[in-house]
């Protein structure tokens, strides 16, 4: 814009408009971005529980495929394999896997999940799993077989 002096520049009043301009732009980002930034850790937990999850059922049916006998314990499992039993149990958010006798440097490990409920149950040839992650979905149940049993149960 051109001044009494013919210089150009602007003035106050489209500075200000142009703060509020700013401004207004400002305020209607601030729950975009933290709604995204929200969003961003809520995927990063969900990702990190699905890891947990999937590292605990790798190893349990490590333990049901190479078991001789599966029994009912108290909150939990009893699994025997060739060497060495191994006890799993489940109490509240916690699973736990033991080994019996232990091993140095292995004797236990542990797995925390808030908000999901697991129950595992013995069966002819294995165990059953059941998982009810949210309140408003069914469970999941899934078999994990062991190869000696289902070995024994189709013998001769």
């Amino acid at each position: 814009m051109k001044s009494i002096r013919g210089q150009s520049g602007f003035f106050l009043l489209e500075m200000l408009f142009a703060l509020m301009l700013l401004t207004l732009f400002a305020a209607a980002m601030t729950p975009l971005l933290r709604n995204t930034i929200r969003l961003t850790v809520q995927a990063e937990e969900e990702h990190n529980r699905m890891l947990q999850t999937e590292t605990m059922l790798r190893t349990l049916r490590n333990d049901v495929w190479n078991a001789r006998n599966i029994e009912a314990a108290t909150g939990g499992i009893q699994i025997r394999q060739q060497s060495q039993g191994i006890r799993w149990k489940i109490d509240g958010d916690n699973i736990e896997r033991v080994l019996e006798p232990p091993i140095i440097g292995q004797s236990s490990q542990q797995w925390s999940f808030a908000n999901a409920q697991y129950e595992i149950e013995p069966s002819r040839n294995g165990v059953y799993v059941k998982i009810q992650e949210f309140p408003d979905r069914p469970s999941e149940r899934m078999h994990l077989t062991s190869q000696l049993l289902l070995l024994q149960e189709n013998a001769p």
